[in-house]
């Protein structure tokens, strides 16, 4: 989401930016996507992501959602330029402030067969500190396999790649 709003706007100034109806409306719609994922984020994950500011994530999809007082598009045009790059930088952990340089975390969600809610996340995407604060209460699964039970024909990692 936060790629296509920088996507959407690549190439354009603000005054290109603000013609282009289809764009500024695409990337209005990315930005309310991405608070609304915030919102979905696990306190823990939160935790470990400390620098990305989650409220303020949440609070502008609000504002675009519900168009309190208009938009601005000085602001708009400054989250896009500035906040969004900011942003992927803090997730990704390219940042200077980042402990994780170069590592993505994925968070699943799902539901199983009882209708409960299951948080997926994969145990070698996780940094030490995203693995310490959910370790007290997560339930590891852990593939086990023999190379070649399978055949010539699959590759290795199929046992890991089934539990996924």
């Amino acid at each position: 989401m936060s790629e296509r709003v920088l996507l959407y706007s690549a190439e354009l100034d603000q005054a290109g930016f603000i013609a282009s109806r289809l764009q500024y409306d695409a990337t209005l719609r990315n930005l309310e996507l991405v608070g609304e994922a915030a919102t979905h984020v696990l306190d823990e994950v939160r935790r470990v992501y400390g620098q990305v500011p989650w409220r303020l994530l949440i609070a502008t999809r609000n504002r675009l959602i519900h168009g309190y007082l208009g938009i601005d598009d000085d602001i708009v045009w400054n989250i896009v330029q500035v906040e969004v790059p900011r942003l992927l930088l803090q997730l990704r952990g390219d940042s200077e402030t980042g402990a994780r340089r170069g590592r993505r975390q994925r968070l699943r969600q799902e539901t199983n067969t009882m209708g409960t809610t299951v948080h997926r996340l994969l145990l070698q995407e996780l940094t030490r500190e995203a693995a310490r604060a959910i370790a007290p209460t997560a339930l590891l699964v852990f593939p086990v396999g023999a190379p070649g039970q399978h055949g010539p024909h699959l590759p290795v990692g199929t046992d890991h790649f089934a539990v996924e």
